[in-house]
Order: C-alpha cells, then sequence, then structure tokens
C-alpha cells in the first residue's frame, strides 16, 4: 500500500527510525520532529532566511520550495487571488515530517522540482489519553503544550485536541513575540474500511520583527550595543490569525 501523497511504501511511512530512500526521506517521530528541524537529517535541503521571521519555506536540491504542505494539503490563505504559505508552523500537532527529494514531487501536481517537506499531523486513535508539557527558557520564555485522546464512541469515534501557548522575549530590547494554538481532529469510523477524518487548526501569531543590524561596507556597523533594536517598537510588528480545516473520507 502507498501513501497517496507521497507514493513512498506506508511500511516506510510508518517507520520508527528515519529512512533514506533514493526519491523519499521520512523523518521519524513527534519527539524528533519538535526537536529538531526537518532539514538537519536531509542531505541537500537547508532551511530558507525570512526577513520578517514569519515566512517557512525550504531550499531542497537549490531549489526553494514555494509551498507549505500539511497532510498532503497546501496549508496558508488566499490574498488578492495569491496563495500565501502560513509559517512559521507549530510542532505542537505534528506527528512526523516526510521529505519527498528530486523531480518526483513535480510528478503529482506540487510543481517542485527540488522536493517537497510535508508536515503529517496526529490523527485521533481509540485510546483515551493526555499529556502536558511545560518548557522554560531564556529572557522569559516559556511554552505549554496540552494534548488530549478521547475514544468518544468506542471503535466508532475518536476526538483529539492538540494545543499550545508560548511567549517570549529576546535579548534585543521591545522585541518580544506570543503565540496561541489548537488543534481539534475528529475520526468516525462510517463502516468496516471506512472512516471521515476532520482536522482543524486555529493560529493566532505576534511577533516582532528583526530586521538586524546596518551593515557598512563589509561588516556590522561598529559600536553598536548588542541589545539595540533597529525597528519601531508597537510598528515593525508581525500580527498573523489563520483557521485551517481539512475533511478526508478514506475507504478500503
Amino acid at each position: 500500500m502507498s501513501d497517496p501523497t507521497l507514493r513512498c511504501p506506508r511500511s516506510h511511512l510508518h517507520a520508527a527510525v528515519h529512512l533514506v530512500l533514493p526519491l523519499c526521506v521520512v523523518l521519524a517521530s513527534a519527539a524528533g520532529a519538535k526537536n529538531r528541524p526537518p532539514h538537519r537529517f536531509v542531505s541537500g535541503a537547508v532551511r530558507a532566511g525570512s526577513y520578517l521571521g514569519i515566512g517557512e519555506a525550504f531550499i531542497l536540491r537549490g531549489f526553494e520550495q514555494q509551498d507549505l504542505i500539511k497532510d498532503g494539503f497546501r496549508a496558508g490563505t488566499v490574498s488578492n487571488g495569491l496563495f500565501s504559505p502560513n509559517g512559521p508552523t507549530d510542532l505542537a500537532n505534528i506527528e512526523r515530517t516526510d521529505v519527498l527529494k528530486g523531480a518526483t514531487a513535480i510528478l503529482y501536481g506540487r510543481g517542485e522540482p527540488g522536493g517537497i517537506v510535508n508536515y503529517v499531523t496526529y490523527q485521533p486513535t481509540f485510546e483515551s489519553e493526555s499529556s502536558v508539557r511545560q518548557q522554560f527558557a531564556s529572557f522569559d520564555s516559556y511554552r505549554t503544550d496540552i494534548h488530549g485522546n478521547w475514544a468518544a464512541l468506542p471503535d466508532t469515534l475518536a476526538l483529539r485536541v492538540d494545543a499550545a501557548y508560548d511567549t517570549r522575549e529576546s535579548f534585543l530590547d521591545y522585541a518580544d513575540g506570543e503565540r496561541v494554538f489548537v488543534a481539534p481532529s475528529l475520526l468516525w469510523q462510517i463502516a468496516p474500511g471506512t472512516t471521515l477524518s476532520i482536522r482543524a487548526e486555529y493560529k493566532n501569531y505576534e511577533n516582532s520583527t528583526e530586521p538586524g543590524v546596518p551593515v557598512v561596507g563589509q561588516g556590522p556597523l561598529n559600536g553598536i550595543p548588542y541589545d539595540r533594536y533597529f525597528g519601531e517598537p508597537g510598528v515593525t510588528e508581525v500580527d498573523s490569525e489563520a483557521f485551517r480545516a481539512v475533511a478526508t473520507r478514506q475507504h478500503r
């Protein structure tokens, strides 16, 4: 059986460790994905830069990936007829990251000659469980993750919610950020071999842009304090709000 999105063997897509194939790289597990960016595992892949700090793209084999892919679908918003990816991706509901390398990515309508990075989210299961994780870091930064899965009707209906809240400051004066993320999902076993899955996400992202230090000649301007902020507090900030929902029906 092959995955309908990446055309990789399903046995590989569910491997417990990352596996490198000629045209497909499978990155495992939530723990690995949350602690290390996907490109760290993959040769020929680097993270593309973003001036404002809100974009998200990877450069695969020299080509920049223009689309943000999640669960095999483009994740973003349409404004004035143009599609804009919603990044950066919060990893609270990400189970694994799949990377399809090379020209094979073009064959399935993606238009990415270098490859595709595809985030795969958690699906509800028919086992009830919950967890909470709290993280603390420097500069008054902290993050709370909440995960819950409920078997509402045994072997028939399962519900799941993944949520996260993080807030942080910076070594730069006046630079800070805050993010709220909630991702509910539902799995309905309609009949043997037939399921309906509904996954939704809401994200509110507020963050100060960090334009860096002015360059004079071949290097940064001398004598600038390390904590000097060259933006305008309250003005050079990004406030992004996004909602996404996907429904899939599968029959085997």
